[in-house]
């Protein structure tokens, strides 16, 4: 027993042979079948976050960022979502070590400013 989208396929199949087209050609002329793909909704773009340091991404890539050294290094870079804020650093290797030491170049900044509003002077780290 055929379903009816089977049936369907094998009576439009015969009629594009009656008509002597292929069986794609008769799709088109009932206009079952066209050429444009159908586009799908693209996704939404996620809203950036409201306040600074809510959401900060860290990324290495290692490449060879100064041709004129001939080797290739790490380029640790951290981003504010909020503010676009970055922080960029090259190291020699993609270790611990690094990210580590960006995240160190990120907060002592921020614990400075913190202290000297709270406390009225700043240390360092």
């Amino acid at each position: 027993m055929l379903g009816r989208v089977k049936a369907g396929e094998l009576k439009l199949g015969s009629a594009a042979e009656l008509l002597g087209v292929s069986y794609r050609q008769g799709k088109r002329l009932w206009g079952l079948w066209s050429r444009e793909r159908k586009r799908r909704q693209h996704r939404r773009r996620r809203e950036r976050k409201e306040h600074f340091g809510e959401l900060v991404q860290l990324d290495g890539s290692f490449e060879e960022w100064l041709p004129e050294s001939g080797e290739k290094q790490c380029l640790m870079n951290m981003v504010d979502d909020a503010t676009g804020k970055t922080l960029s650093q090259l190291h020699p290797q993609e270790t611990t070590w690094a990210p580590a030491g960006v995240l160190r170049g990120w907060v002592e900044p921020q614990i400075s400013q913190i202290s000297q509003i709270v406390f009225g002077f700043s240390f360092t780290l």
